[in-house]
């Protein structure tokens, strides 16, 4: 088995290119393999990401206070958040 690490980035080389931390970018890859994008890797242990699809990772990433996260602000408030009401009345 051949590795290309070239193809390869860590949190933080990735982080560095959409220009955020690497707590957001491991946010925004999750979204965008939800959308169907494979952007990670595990190799030996270590998760690393895919530099093809860091497009990808950069159209999932909503930077605080921008139009984009508003605008998923208000899709994700519509989406749900019952869950405290759903836990208080598991505890009554």
């Amino acid at each position: 088995m051949k590795i290309e690490t070239k193809e390869l980035l860590t949190a933080e080389e990735a982080a560095a290119m959409i220009g955020c931390n690497k707590r957001a970018v491991y946010r925004a890859a999750k979204r965008a393999e939800a959308a169907g994008h494979v952007c990670k890797r595990e190799l030996f242990g270590k998760t690393l990401f895919v530099r093809a699809a860091m497009g990808a990772v950069k159209e999932h990433y909503y930077p605080r206070y921008s139009a984009a996260h508003q605008k998923m602000v208000k899709k994700w408030g519509a989406a749900g958040g019952r869950q405290k009401g759903i836990n208080y009345a598991k505890k009554v």
